[in-house]
């Protein structure tokens, strides 16, 4: 956690450090409050962002594409931080067709992309009022560059003062990653990945480190095969000033070792969102009496395995941006990539057994791709068991959870799934796991859940669906 005050303001320090305290307490002990009911006819079943404390929702045409629209946000409150709750709507209908809605709460940022002939348009608005964002040095929309045949694929991705998209055009194989600066209304890079097997997800490590997943192998999967999946950091630091070179430093392909159980056609990786901010909240973003460190991030990826008629997790990766961080610090590239295909192998057993967390999930059936990871929390919903788990990777929360809660298990866990040739690979990242029961009201109606993890609170909404309309939201928070 960071304080939320200039380092000159003592006042009010012990009370600080008192809510620190309490509000870790509250995540180790995790006590339902209750059900607050939220009505919005026509909204959709999930919400299109979550940022921080922030969920937005777009209600309006069951056409999510159509100019008629309204954002409804929600930020979620906490006592022990000092931040209020709070719902505000922001029409759309002076924008176009949306295409994509992006939110950093911490910056009070909307990103807003859009159709037009013949290409596409970013929006750049505040949060707060739907305004022009007072930091940009441009007319508050600028055109990005792309549009027919080629098409947003994934979801964009925020960070400080980029965004990130992935771009597929319909006959070409693979795709591109185009990242500009929100601010200058400029191109920072755009970057062709070196495997051709590329998902829709990619996600920032920080502001010039961009990882994407992908797999190393365009064969069909059959038992007993190790199919490798690389997460690869491209630098583009180079390219991050407005007058520099528009290069990118040869890539790092970090390799997990993966071998397949089932003789199934295909295996997608997707990156879970993580909803913390990268950014420290300024205002008018209420900033509470602490906030969590935006360094504290969890990269969570979930490994698919199916075909056509079923699909089926097969396996779970948990690692902090800072063991991939930290690996290229200590092994810097030494020339920047002149072809698609250089790049920096970097073998599990470099940084796996000590950086991350792989296990196979076949016992724990989730919720496909939705934001269940927080800052250093990672949210699991074993749903026949009627109950949540909320892992915890915080080192120093680890620490100071041991002799705190007799229920809190910490472990260095190994999988023995995880194999390259005939020895043993153990990943021995330490988190400390909570398990807690739904709610009775809850518990019968599980097939009509849907939970996410933000800064502040474990959200878990029932939803009832009329025709395709999605009518109602239950919210549990502690």
């Amino acid at each position: 956690m960071r304080d939320s005050l200039p380092t000159i303001a003592c006042e009010g320090i012990v009370e600080r450090l008192q809510k620190l305290h309490q509000h870790e307490a509250a995540w180790r002990e995790i006590a339902w409050s209750g059900a607050g009911v939220v009505t919005h006819h026509a909204a959709f079943e999930v919400p299109v962002a979550i940022s921080g404390g922030v969920l937005a929702f777009l209600v309006g045409h069951s056409d999510h594409r159509e100019t008629d629209n309204l954002l409804l946000l929600f930020r979620v409150p906490s006592k022990l931080r000092g931040v209020p709750g709070e719902s505000w709507e922001l029409p759309m209908s002076g924008i176009g067709k949306l295409l994509e809605i992006a939110i950093d709460s911490a910056q009070d940022l909307l990103l807003c992309m859009r159709a037009s002939s013949p290409s596409y348009d970013l929006h750049v608005r505040a949060l707060s009022s739907g305004k022009v964002h007072p930091s940009v040095l441009h007319a508050g929309t600028f055109n990005m560059g792309i549009g027919s045949p080629d098409v947003l694929a994934g979801e964009s991705v925020i960070c400080c003062n980029h965004v990130a998209v992935v771009v597929r055009h319909p006959t070409l194989t693979g795709a591109t990653v185009v990242v500009w600066n929100w601010k200058l209304g400029t191109q920072v890079v755009t970057i062709r990945p070196v495997f051709t097997h590329l998902g829709v997800d990619v996600t920032f490590l920080d502001e010039t480190h961009l990882m994407i997943p992908a797999s190393v192998s365009d064969s069909p999967l059959y038992p007993g095969q190790d199919y490798k999946l690389t997460l690869t950091v491209y630098d583009f630091g180079h390219s991050a000033t407005a007058f520099g070179p528009k290069v990118v430093m040869t890539p790092y392909c970090f390799h997990v070792p993966l071998p397949a159980k089932l003789d199934i056609p295909f295996r997608q990786v997707r990156i879970n969102i993580n909803t913390a901010s990268f950014s420290s909240p300024v205002a008018p973003c209420p900033q509470g009496y602490f906030h969590a460190d935006p360094e504290d991030r969890i990269l969570t990826l979930e490994v698919t395995d199916g075909n056509l008629m079923r699909a089926k997790e097969s396996a779970e990766l948990n690692a902090p941006v800072r063991t991939f961080l930290a690996y290229m610090a200590a092994h810097p590239p030494t020339a920047v990539a002149t072809s698609k295909r250089d790049r920096i192998d970097v073998p599990w057993e470099a940084w796996g057994p000590h950086g991350a967390h792989l296990v196979r999930s076949t016992d724990r059936p989730y919720i496909f791709h939705r934001p269940r990871t927080c800052g250093m929390r990672v949210l699991g919903a074993p749903l026949g068991k009627k109950s949540v788990v909320i892992a915890d990777y915080h080192p120093g929360r680890v620490a100071r959870s041991v002799g705190l809660d007799a229920a809190a298990r910490v472990r260095a866990r190994a999988s023995p799934e995880i194999r390259q040739g005939a020895q043993l690979r153990h990943a021995s990242l330490a988190c400390v796991t909570k398990e807690v029961p739904l709610p009775k009201e809850l518990q019968e109606i599980s097939k009509n859940l849907m939970m996410f993890l933000c800064e502040d609170a474990l959200l878990v909404f029932e939803y009832v669906v009329d025709g395709f309309k999605f009518h109602r939201v239950f919210s549990y928070t502690f």
